[in-house]
């Protein structure tokens, strides 16, 4: 592909550039290689050059993708917004930018805005296309549980799961990497552990090559919290840890403090509440910075009373200190 572009751009043959650059885009996307933001930049350059405004949008798509994942949610949301004032709904290949606006506002916490997105794909659920109708699921899936519905966004993940790999799409597509985490929170909000289980060995028994860096720390997480939540506690701790650098060696902040987050949840529930606050509040320093709303609250709901705990006992001591004793 690097050679396609290459050549296209000499001879100035600007479609297939376009093309090559755009499958460079999805490709260092999807396989979590360096230069995706740059290929998604040049594959949106050319579309704009050409006048290929369908083209565009799957570009920019892809690029809103890549600077979520960098945590630079602020940057996603204002290159989705332009390329919709641009154009509005009528605009060819809108559809693609309110699908990556569905996956960005429930990162943000904002439902209503998340809900409209979606109904703004609703087509993708009446036409042939996998890609659109396992998109459409996963869109569906990512809502039902920023809404709380556990069970909802359980049946959605795996619906668009199962489809992608059944028809025929790569493992490491972006459906089945936007898909997998919603389905294994879910499941195990639910307490169904063999859902968990199930979901999680679909992508463990794949062969090694054909599941990306991103997706394998999202199975050593997805083994961890299985686990324990079955009360197999041995391994959960270096499990969460081993995910949490895997993220940060690829570079995604808000699966980094994801992972921290999990991990500082489990250390509340042993009985290790300073070391569980110390993370929480590392974790809650990522969220507040890419502006996830919803785990910044479960993080702080982890320190937040331990700091006033602490408050408490410091002035505690300090009263004592301040009274006059019997020698006195």
């Amino acid at each position: 592909m690097e050679v396609s572009a290459s050549v296209a751009r000499r001879h100035g043959i600007t479609e297939r550039e376009m093309l090559a650059e755009a499958n460079l885009a999805d490709l260092c996307m999807t396989r979590d290689l360096r230069g995706a933001e740059q290929h998604a930049e040049a594959a949106i350059a050319l579309a704009r050059r050409m006048g290929g405004r369908p083209l565009e949008a799957v570009a920019a798509l892809n690029l809103m993708y890549i600077l979520t994942m960098a945590g630079r949610l602020g940057e996603a949301h204002q290159l989705g917004t332009e390329f919709l004032q641009s154009g509005g709904d009528e605009r060819p290949g809108a559809v693609y930018i309110k699908f990556a606006f569905v996956c960005l506002e429930a990162i943000r916490g904002n439902i209503v805005a998340a809900r409209a997105y979606l109904a703004g794909c609703r087509a993708w659920a009446d036409t042939d296309d996998i890609q659109d109708i396992c998109d459409f699921a996963c869109a569906e899936a990512t809502v039902f549980l920023l809404e709380g519905d556990s069970r909802g966004a359980l049946e959605a993940a795996r619906r668009a799961i199962d489809r992608a790999i059944n028809g025929g799409l790569a493992v490491a597509n972006e459906t089945v990497r936007l898909a997998f985490p919603v389905a294994v929170d879910a499941a195990i909000d639910l307490g169904d552990l063999g859902a968990a289980g199930e979901i999680t060995d679909m992508l463990a028994t794949r062969p090694a090559g054909q599941v990306p860096p991103f997706l394998r720390a999202q199975i050593i997480r997805a083994r961890a919290l299985t686990a324990g939540a079955r009360g197999e506690h041995e391994a959960v701790e270096d499990s969460l840890a081993a995910a949490e650098a895997a993220f940060r060696g690829l570079g995604y902040p808000y699966w980094t403090a994801r992972a921290q987050l999990d991990r500082a949840e489990w250390l509340a529930r042993q009985g290790r509440p300073d070391e569980s606050a110390k993370l929480a509040a590392e974790a809650a320093a990522t969220f507040n910075t890419v502006g996830a709303v919803p785990m910044l609250a479960r993080a702080r709901a982890l320190f937040e009373p331990e700091m006033a705990r602490n408050s408490s006992a410091d002035d505690e001591r300090a009263l004592a200190q301040s009274r006059p004793s019997l020698s006195d």
